[in-house]
């Protein structure tokens, strides 16, 4: 949630506000002063930013050549249109804390384990502190009172036998706080 700053200047004329008094009778230049004074305050504020570009991952499709019969090895799905950006900006002098998860949206009716699937999907990202990090379980990161830039964000997907024909689906949620 954004939070604005707001500055507002009221400054009334005679009657309404101040009134200096000049003096004319003895032909000396005249002078006033009147002194304003200017308030406003500024909210704990917050700003989670993730680019356009970057809401929408798409791995590509699992296919016969990712496996290794000799070695028994899936080559993973990799973002090759990465890597990603999040962005965390906040005027907290105690920082925030960045919360990542993942929650499988869609998947083939007859998928006997989807479960395991955000076990085999993994975010890494030096910026994040973090490497191969299963989407099974949140992620916190936390960070200081300023700008906080990871553009480096990588998520990989390892194949299994497990993974019957259709699409599949996974929300990965980035929550801000503030401390």
């Amino acid at each position: 949630m954004k939070k604005w700053l707001t500055v507002a200047l009221a400054v009334s004329l005679i009657s309404l506000g101040g009134w200096a008094d000049v003096s004319r009778g003895t032909g000396d230049p005249a002078s006033a002063s009147l002194d304003v004074t200017v308030n406003w305050s500024a909210y704990n504020w917050i700003i989670l930013y993730i680019p356009a570009g970057d809401m929408s991952v798409d791995l590509g499709t699992i296919t016969p050549d990712l496996y290794d019969p000799e070695t028994g090895t899936w080559t993973p799905l990799t973002d090759n249109g990465g890597p990603r950006t999040v962005m965390v900006i906040t005027n907290d002098s105690d920082g925030f804390q960045l919360q990542i998860s993942g929650s499988l949206s869609t998947y083939p009716s007859d998928h006997p384990n989807p479960s395991g699937i955000l076990n085999r999907l993994t975010i890494t990202s030096t910026d994040l502190g973090v490497t191969d990090a299963a989407l099974s379980s949140t992620i916190t990161y936390t960070g200081s009172q300023g700008l906080f830039l990871a553009d480096d964000i990588a998520y990989e997907f390892t194949p299994s036998f497990d993974d019957t024909a259709g699409s599949y689906s996974v929300l990965v949620t980035y929550t801000a706080t503030t401390q």
